[in-house]
């Protein structure tokens, strides 16, 4: 089909054709097309001024949330056990929310009032109180460098004694902001 390009408006003739189960179909179609153009196309740039304008030089990247959260992966990388309450550091010890850290590893936590966590994983039950630095593991008292503590509601415990007491050996990059965790029944 042929039409005037130049033209405003015009006439085009369009045929389709196919097979349409081994019987031949025609179609004609006629389309009247009518365009307008205006000439007159107008664009406003705002003046910039402080008020609406950012200094890009000036600006500093900020910190993105998976900078801030510390991940740990299990068995050399198994599995990862994430976060909704961060860990934080607190006298050079991660601590991390009781109740999403022994889930992770599926363990059990429970609570015993007044005071008491008590979780459990296979055949390790350690109970402990926030604010106080001994425990007892498997109804043997030990002692923590770094009591529990409750922050925001959630209970916090020191990473590297609870999973020690667990039977894993625990190693932490600093730069990945990733603590490891390896079951030694199968660093063996």
């Amino acid at each position: 089909s042929t039409a005037n390009k130049n033209a405003s408006s015009g006439d085009m003739n369009i045929k389709v054709t196919g097979n349409m189960d081994s019987e031949k179909l025609d179609i004609v179609a006629n389309l009247n097309i009518k365009q307008e153009f205006i000439n007159a196309v107008s664009f406003v740039a705002p003046v910039l001024t402080e008020e609406n304008s950012i200094d890009f030089e000036t600006l500093e990247p900020e910190a993105s949330e998976a900078e801030d959260k510390i991940s740990i992966n299990v068995n050399d990388y198994e599995y990862f056990i994430w976060f909704d309450n961060a860990p934080f550091i607190e006298n050079g010890r991660i601590m991390v929310p009781a109740r999403e850290f022994i889930e992770g590893l599926e363990g059990e936590v429970a609570w015993n009032p007044p005071a008491t966590l008590v979780m459990s994983i296979v055949d390790q039950k350690i109970a402990m109180n926030a604010g106080d630095k001994n425990c007892t593991v498997n109804e043997q008292s030990r002692e923590m460098d770094t009591a529990p503590m409750v922050k925001d509601g959630v209970t916090y415990v020191p990473v590297r004694f609870l999973a020690e007491q667990l039977g894993y050996t625990v190693s932490y990059d600093q730069d990945c902001m990733e603590i490891s965790l390896t079951s030694k029944s199968t660093s063996n």
